[in-house]
């Protein structure tokens, strides 16, 4: 199995985005770090004219962009072995199944290790996370809007909620959330390849939404129709320098900052609801 490495020079937030799009095209692997990710896809599914059009679309030259074949070898070996458990706030272990297990932590969840996204290592879904385990979650209803590996709302199920929903309109992460849903025999949870407008209709106690600035910010209106009296919103994917904007949209559909939690420039907020404005 031939595979070709792509350096592509981005910024972090741009290298989330890059990471959901070459996904859909044949990429199976990424590594991401703070100027560049690379991308990792088999030399036969490679179409070089859908990676010049996401390329051109998010403004990156191709001759920026590093291009090596790599020696034959199973590259999603190569890719497991460099992947690392993550402990989260000293109560949830986060580990693959080749990693030794640690029952001293109250959560333990068990990924299959495909992207560098939606596994715990990024800052926006440890600082989630963060938030949720000093929330409480017992009997609760949950949405993980935007729910990738599925991380979210295993962690949310573990924790004692009593129904969730999970909503990705990837479908390599619907997928890729329902393997890990199997895998952690995680109960009461509805997985749901498409969008808001797919649960705009429920209502839920606890809504985590880990996307982005502009799309969190567009979804406040619904967030405001679909989430209880008291219930608290946790959103994160965007710098510290949005929080004030994110914050005064919040506060329009009737949410209140209760606190929030800032690492390498990226932040997670939790927000409870009061009252229709």
């Amino acid at each position: 199995m031939q595979y070709l490495e792509f350096e592509i020079p981005c910024n972090s937030e741009l290298g989330e985005i890059l990471v959901a799009e070459l996904s859909q095209i044949g990429f199976d692997s990424f590594l991401q770090e703070e100027d560049f990710i690379k991308a990792y896809v088999e030399e036969s599914l490679l179409n070089f004219e859908e990676l010049r059009l996401v390329l051109d679309y998010y403004g990156i030259s191709s001759e920026t962009v590093n291009k090596t074949l790599l020696e034959n070898k199973n590259w999603n070996e190569v890719w497991e072995s460099n992947y690392h458990p993550v402990v989260i706030g000293d109560k949830c272990y986060i580990r693959a199944s080749f990693h030794e297990a640690k029952p001293q932590y109250p959560y333990e969840i068990l990924l299959q290790p495909k992207m560098s996204f939606g596994t715990g290592h990024h800052a926006t879904t440890a600082q989630m996370m963060e938030l949720m385990l000093v929330t409480d979650f017992r009997n609760k209803t949950v949405l993980d809007m935007g729910c990738g590996s599925g991380l979210l709302a295993i962690l949310a199920y573990k924790m004692g909620a009593s129904q969730i929903t999970a909503v990705d309109n990837d479908e390599w992460a619907y997928k890729n959330t329902l393997e890990n849903i199997f895998r952690n025999k995680i109960q009461h949870t509805d997985v749901i390849l498409g969008d808001i407008e797919d649960v705009k209709n429920e209502k839920f106690d606890i809504i985590l939404s880990n996307i982005t600035k502009n799309i969190n910010i567009e979804l406040f209106p619904s967030y405001q129709e679909m989430i209880e009296k008291s219930g608290k919103l946790i959103v994160s994917g965007f710098f510290e320098t949005d929080l004030e904007e994110i914050t005064s949209n919040a506060i329009k559909y009737g949410f209140r900052l209760l606190s929030n939690k800032t690492k390498n420039n990226w932040i997670a907020a939790i927000f409870t609801y009061d009252e229709k404005i």
